[in-house]
């Protein structure tokens, strides 16, 4: 007796096989581009690396301020937000082209075009573009900030960064609350958290970046 499968059986399990292929090569292609950023092994960018949380930074010495969660679960949030945006966006124009008495095919080109673009960017902001960011470089502590969109999503605009001059940070604070601890610096009025994490990993990134004061 031959088992034949419905049509819809068939496309389900294709749907499948290509969704669970992609994101194989995404975690194939993800785990190689982390090993050829993993360059440098001095004790700063060493102390980094746990704070980075997964994105790929240019510079190993550059931690992400994040709320938490890992690279999955950005990414998810990515496709989700990309999707969610596209329908909007679609039903609007669908909603216009119906009352100027246009085709309404004009509003599911417009969702392909969007999806693109939206899913373009927020999975490429997921993997390379924390939301707040902080560069330890010779001249002082560089922070980023981009607008959020949802999450630790951030939308493509509203890029702010400035400095902190080393000369200008009395020291680096290590605040220790049962097994997690912070590093922080103030600078003026202002109390800036650094990163936050494990004991351990808290002081040795306080320990490396304490070779920097007085610069």
């Amino acid at each position: 007796m031959k088992w034949e499968l419905s049509d819809t059986t068939q496309d389900g399990i294709r749907f499948l096989v290509v969704g669970a292929g992609s994101l194989f090569l995404l975690r194939l292609g993800y785990l190689g581009v982390s090993h050829l950023l993993a360059g440098a092994d001095d004790a700063l960018a060493l102390a980094c690396e746990p704070f980075q949380h997964g994105y790929w930074l240019g510079d190993a010495h550059t931690v992400a301020n994040t709320d938490g969660g890992g690279v999955g679960a950005r990414l998810a949030l990515a496709v989700v937000v990309a999707v969610v945006v596209a329908l909007v966006v679609g039903l609007v124009v669908y909603l216009l082209a119906r009352a100027f008495g246009r085709s309404s095919a004009v509003a599911v080109r417009t969702m392909r075009v969007v999806l693109v673009v939206a899913l373009a960017w927020w999975l490429y902001a997921a993997l390379a573009v924390p939301r707040l960011s902080t560069r330890f470089t010779a001249v002082g502590i560089e922070r980023t900030m981009r607008m959020r969109a949802i999450g630790e999503l951030p939308w493509p605009w509203g890029m702010e960064r400035y400095t902190i001059p080393w000369n200008q940070v009395p020291s680096i604070d290590l605040h220790t609350m049962d097994d997690r601890a912070t590093v922080a610096v103030e600078h003026g009025t202002y109390h800036f958290t650094l990163a936050t994490g494990s004991k351990e990993e808290a002081a040795a990134l306080a320990a490396a970046l304490e070779e920097y004061l007085g610069h």
